[in-house]
């Protein structure tokens, strides 16, 4: 078994995971040179049952698989992961576990090959941020049944405000929702972390989409950066 680290550097190291005041993480994660059934495969049936410690205080932990890049390049992360605490509470619990034997696959986890070490400085991150529903849809399916979903990446346009980039990010994404009937859309705004990277400002959610094409936009306050294809997995977390 592999030492665990000090207090200090593991407190630093679980930071981005539970940051003050967000109850919602956006992980940018699994850098590898490109998606395969192993990586897909590894994550559900290892890595994320080794968390499952954490799942009591999780109100929703999903995963989207990137299976295309339909706008922009490929990028180095492989999965984006919604991480969704029950309250601050409950978040503050799961942190704690860390330190105890309950952790001890998580932290003593040993990385498959086709994960590219070290991480290169563009190909991991998580990201607090705040959600704002457009329109609910009807509901998620059983969590063993994958889903399509098509995922935005917005960036803010330069010498533009966060409230203006905001509104204009939901206001897309409305116009987005209009012309997808049967579709789920949710916006994912960024908070806090402002000084450091992000892949992206906005991030819209299309559950269930059609292949139509996406409207363009009416502002210039925003870039769409990427717009990816995902197989989108969720774990059947207590209560849900």
């Amino acid at each position: 078994m592999h030492d665990k680290p000090d207090d200090s550097a593991l407190q630093s190291a679980l930071a981005p995971l539970f940051p003050p005041d967000h109850l919602k993480v956006v992980g940018f994660l699994i850098p590898s040179d490109r998606m395969t059934d192993e990586l897909v495969q590894w994550y559900e049936t290892e890595h994320s049952i080794n968390a499952r410690f954490q799942w009591p205080h999780m109100s929703l932990y999903q995963r989207n698989f990137i299976m295309e890049t339909e706008r922009g390049d490929p990028p180095i992360y492989k999965v984006i992961t919604e991480f969704v605490w029950k309250s601050e509470e409950d978040k503050q619990k799961a942190r704690a576990l860390y330190g105890t034997d309950a952790a001890a696959k998580t932290m003593n986890e040993v990385l498959p090959p086709f994960i590219l070490q070290p991480f290169p400085a563009d190909g991991y991150f998580m990201v607090p941020v705040e959600s704002r529903v457009v329109r609910a849809g009807s509901g998620l399916p059983r969590p063993d049944e994958p889903r399509p979903r098509k995922i935005l990446l917005l960036r803010r346009a330069a010498g533009v405000s966060r409230g203006i980039f905001e509104a204009m990010a939901f206001a897309y994404a409305e116009k987005v929702a209009e012309g997808e009937s049967q579709a789920a859309v949710q916006v994912d705004l960024r908070r806090g972390g402002e000084d450091v990277s992000s892949p992206a400002d906005a991030v819209i959610f299309i559950d269930a989409g059609s292949d139509s094409e996406l409207p363009p936009p009416e502002s210039d306050a925003f870039d769409i950066v990427k717009v990816f294809g995902v197989k989108t997995l969720r774990s059947p977390l207590p209560g849900s």
